[in-house]
């Protein structure tokens, strides 16, 4: 208790002015605080709504970069389908000639657009020729079918 009394005492002995001070001081810095942790609370929370927008449209942006590689792939794989040569090699399982009238075709894609593979298959999911890589062609490339594959409807060879 003496330490109380103590310090009782000596509040008594402050001046009118240091006591109306100490209060207004103590509760402006305790309005400050409250003010500044609730606006740093909010900016946070702009923050990470706008992170979350800008994730959104990054996400957008990477469906649509993909679809417009599938298109693309598709469009090629429709063209390169409809040559005759490409035709008659693959019914005659002439790898060589194939090869030999595919890699201009794919060193000009490649450079011209990008494109790292060019690579055929024939049922039952074999990888005839890789263009790209010709020394890997000939493996089954159908996972989970350990080398049988069933036609399904609407399977699509090109």
């Amino acid at each position: 208790m003496r330490p109380i009394s103590h310090i009782l005492f000596r509040l008594q002995g402050i001046s009118l002015k240091w006591k109306i001070m100490i209060p207004f001081l103590l509760f402006s810095f305790v309005g400050t605080v409250v003010l500044a942790y609730i606006g740093l609370g909010s900016q946070q929370e702009l923050i990470r709504q706008e992170e979350k927008k800008e994730i959104l449209n990054f996400y957008r942006l990477f469906l649509t970069r993909i679809s417009h590689r599938g298109e693309q792939a598709l469009s090629m794989a429709t063209i390169i389908a409809g040559d005759p040569r490409a035709q008659s090699c693959l019914a005659n399982r002439d790898g060589d000639s194939l090869l030999a009238n595919m890699t201009p075709l794919y060193q000009r894609l490649r450079e011209d657009f990008g494109i790292q593979q060019l690579h055929f298959h024939v049922p039952p999911g074999k990888s005839f020729l890789r263009v790209h890589q010709p020394e890997l062609s000939g493996e089954m490339i159908s996972k989970g079918h350990h080398g049988r594959h069933e036609e399904r409807p609407g399977d699509r060879h090109l």
